[in-house]
């Protein structure tokens, strides 16, 4: 694909992806977004960030599928639902080998280890 680098084994495969990811009315640089609270399809990710931010109240474009909280940044919603959510079962909690203290994210424990 001339727009985000990515190869695709077969014709019909790239024209599905053109399809749902660049709008063939605009350059293959720009990338079609969608929001993941109601669907909508926008041009460029500036858009769907402003998008998020007046139609869903700046909630963001990104929800949590075991809280349902709502995240303006994909990053954002991947640490959450790692470290953060306590109703994600598979959460992740780093643990201090010296001491047992579990913290909510391994930057914490990284310091709480320099403290010591």
């Amino acid at each position: 694909c001339g727009g985000c680098n990515m190869k695709f084994s077969h014709p019909l495969y790239y024209r599905m992806h053109c399809s749902v990811f660049h709008d063939p009315n605009y350059s293959l640089t720009i990338r079609k977004y969608h929001c993941k609270v109601c669907g909508l399809a926008v041009l460029g990710k500036e858009n769907i960030m402003r998008h998020a931010a007046e139609q869903h109240e700046g909630r963001g474009a990104y929800q949590c599928q075991y809280c349902k909280k709502f995240f303006l940044r994909l990053n954002y919603l991947d640490m959450h639902r790692t470290y953060g959510c306590a109703a994600n079962p598979q959460r992740t909690r780093p643990l201090c080998d010296f001491c047992g203290r579990k913290f909510c994210q391994p930057q914490k424990l990284k310091v709480h280890i320099k403290r010591m």
